[in-house]
């Protein structure tokens, strides 16, 4: 069976990236950030740069069904800048936008790995 993936990021990236995690195999569900800390994914991919998206990563690990569950950020919060595209703000990685698909596909499968 495919590994699930729940993935939020209503910016205009977000359908390709739904669209090449497809591609690649993979069960994709698109949320909303309301179904980040109820999710049941293998991994959850979401736009860090949407308003609410730190808080909703908060309560994924604070109060969710999954809060191990591994995290992707596309996008950081305005006024924040992680270097390069390791963890942070309590996501596995994070990738500044705009994202190149290749290096974020091979991070989603290392960590599903």
């Amino acid at each position: 069976m495919a590994a699930r993936v729940d993935v939020c990021d209503p910016t205009s990236d977000g359908p390709w990236i739904v669209e090449r995690l497809r591609v690649s195999g993979l069960d994709v569900s698109v949320t909303d950030l309301a179904g980040i800390p109820r999710t049941r994914a293998d991994l959850v991919l979401m736009a860090g740069d949407i308003e609410g998206a730190l808080g909703a990563l908060k309560s994924l690990r604070d109060e969710g069904a999954r809060g191990d569950v591994p995290v992707v950020l596309v996008g950081v919060p305005a006024g924040t800048a992680p270097s390069g595209n390791g963890p942070g703000f309590g996501a596995d990685a994070v990738f500044l936008r705009p994202v190149e698909l290749e290096p974020l596909l091979l991070r989603v499968l290392e960590l599903l790995d």
